[in-house]
């Protein structure tokens, strides 16, 4: 009885570190952690503008500053390592079941250059949240409650790796009415009730890649996340996944992303999922940075979006987009198209270590003369942020 007990708790057991393979979830704790320890100088070799990492990577890099540290933090270290018993009850179910035998993941199995493993997905949440009602009825404070439950399997075998994951969600998030169409981050979502509907989704991600000690390959349906900023503005985390291809370079202090996507358009209000096939659009982006040294970092990027177009005769992929070095501005021009071109740049420093201040800035339409204008011609975003970490305050 007392097995099957534990059993039954290690299935719903959440743990704290259940990840060694395929790449890290964006906002997850074990990414915040390495990028707690690149703002404390401790992973000088780190880029940290492409986000998700490569989670065999990253734990790599964990361990071989692990004497850096501090007390506090090689605990957590030597948790998400599997050096410690991770998961909500602890070494002691890990010792009275034969799941979590690496102390992270629910089942795992490894072999000479071969891992895979297997975790449950459990989430529940709720918060507060300001509804807007529709106009003359004015604000409202309400409650929102969200439950989620999954499955996450990953792996690799040599220097390729892989990583599939399946949630299903429902979320209570009163909005007034049914306008709205789908739940936020979400391409699509079933609406049930009337004023205040409940949202009901099931989100599917996974990679495939290749990764060895200086080009990285992905392809596959996940979101990403590019920029120093933590609210980037060429790529951010807060779309629905979409389907892409990337490459990763890094050649010593200078590292170079290019990713290649295909995006589908919201439906317009009152279509269903029964209205056919949405339209969907591409993008084609490239990044490059550079570590200067004494803590500064420094980025440049472009991007374009386009799409499928009856009065350009235009149909699928733009392949010319799709070299990889090519400025996209000049291709732009050369095909004479009437694509959206995105340009921009950012930088950080790390004042001293737990310190680092980050600013970008992005260019879509620019009119010198028209620069601070309200007019079409004139579209263009900046951010600036300070990182604390461990500063040592009293």
């Amino acid at each position: 009885m007392r097995r099957l007990l534990l059993l039954a708790l290690a299935l719903v057991a959440v743990p704290a570190a259940a990840q060694v393979e395929g790449v890290l979830q964006i906002e997850s704790d074990l990414e915040r952690f390495v990028l707690r320890q690149h703002a404390l100088g401790r992973l000088p070799s780190l880029d940290p503008g492409a986000l998700p990492l490569n989670t065999r990577e990253a734990l790599a890099r964990l361990d071989s500053m692990r004497a850096d540290l501090s007390g506090t933090d090689r605990q957590l270290l030597d948790g998400y390592l599997g050096r410690e018993a991770a998961g909500l009850f602890g070494r002691r179910l890990a010792e009275g079941t034969p799941l979590y035998g690496n102390n992270r993941s629910t089942v795992h199995v490894a072999e000479e250059d071969f891992g895979v493993e297997v975790s449950p997905l459990l989430g529940l949440a709720a918060g507060a949240a300001t509804v807007n009602r529709p106009t003359g009825e004015g604000n409202e404070s309400v409650t929102v409650w969200e439950a989620a439950r999954g499955l996450r399997a990953a792996g690799h075998v040599g220097r390729f790796f892989a990583e599939a994951r399946v949630t299903e969600t429902q979320v209570i998030a009163p909005n007034g009415g049914r306008e709205r169409l789908t739940a936020p981050r979400t391409a699509y979502a079933r609406t049930f009730g009337q004023t205040d509907p409940e949202y009901d989704y099931i989100r599917s991600t996974g990679l495939v890649g290749y990764r060895d000690k200086r080009v990285e390959i992905r392809a596959g349906r996940d979101r990403n996340r590019w920029g120093f900023a933590r609210g980037s503005l060429q790529l951010s985390n807060y779309a629905s996944e979409y389907d892409h291809a990337q490459v990763r370079l890094s050649l010593g202090p200078i590292a170079f992303q290019s990713l290649y996507a295909r995006f589908l358009d919201p439906r317009a209000p009152g279509e269903s999922d029964r209205d056919g096939v949405v339209e969907q659009r591409y993008g084609a982006f490239h990044r490059a940075s550079a570590r200067l040294g004494g803590g500064v970092e420094v980025e440049v990027f472009e991007s374009v979006m386009f799409g499928d177009r009856e009065d350009d005769n235009r149909n699928g992929f733009e392949p010319a987009y799709l070299i990889p070095f090519a400025m996209y501005r000049a291709v732009e021009r050369d095909l004479g198209s009437p694509d959206n071109m995105l340009l921009g740049a950012g930088a950080a420093w790390r004042i001293v270590p737990g310190a680092r201040v980050y600013a970008q800035g992005l260019l879509d339409e620019l009119v010198a003369e028209n620069f601070f204008d309200d007019a079409w011609t004139s579209k263009w975003g900046f951010v600036t942020g300070l990182q604390l970490a461990d500063p040592g305050l009293p």
